[in-house]
């Protein structure tokens, strides 16, 4: 956590600002994510928050909210976990008004830390669409290794999509940030 960046669980008396936030960059969104133009409610996304609940990493998603200065500006989770080979995904997703000011590389850095050092996870994984440069700057900051493309890989727009993949290992990190 900085002191204007942090990430905590998020809560379903957080779905209306979240609600808020995608209404007012809807467009922008479905650009890359495929939920946007679904979430058409506040329900909408009490649904999603309550269907996530008591769920970590291993059975479903942990959600945490980034918060800027207090206020909510977007979501990062950890999901995909895989118990036995102690890996798992990043996802994420930031207001646009809010990129190109490093809030969303804190988010990752807070929430590798937490995977690494607290989850004892030895794998990271982000993949973002291959065009969604903004989106792959992130992992390229972090100095993630780019392992190639899983092609096809993601169904947005009525097409399918390749995905850039990147991996941060336990003893990289540590390295990057003792």
């Amino acid at each position: 956590m900085t002191d204007s960046i942090e990430i905590r669980p998020i809560r379903v008396g957080d779905a209306e600002e979240i609600f808020r936030l995608i209404v007012s960059c809807r467009a922008y969104l479905a650009e890359w994510l495929p939920w946007a133009d679904y979430t058409r409610t506040v329900r909408d996304t009490e649904d999603y928050i309550r269907a996530n609940e008591g769920k970590d990493v291993f059975s479903g998603r942990e959600i945490f909210t980034v918060k800027y200065y207090g206020a909510i500006v977007g979501l990062i989770d950890l999901h995909g976990g895989d118990h036995l080979n102690r890996k798992a995904e990043i996802g994420y997703w930031l207001h646009e008004k809010f990129q190109g000011r490093g809030i969303m590389t804190a988010a990752c850095k807070i929430c590798l830390d937490y995977a690494f050092n607290q989850l004892d996870l030895n794998r990271i994984v982000i993949k973002c669409v291959k065009e969604n440069l903004k989106s792959r700057n992130i992992p390229e900051r972090l100095s993630f290794s780019y392992e190639g493309l899983e092609r096809a890989g993601f169904f947005l727009q009525d097409n399918f999509r390749d995905l850039a993949v990147y991996s941060m290992l336990h003893k990289e990190w540590l390295k990057l940030y003792p």
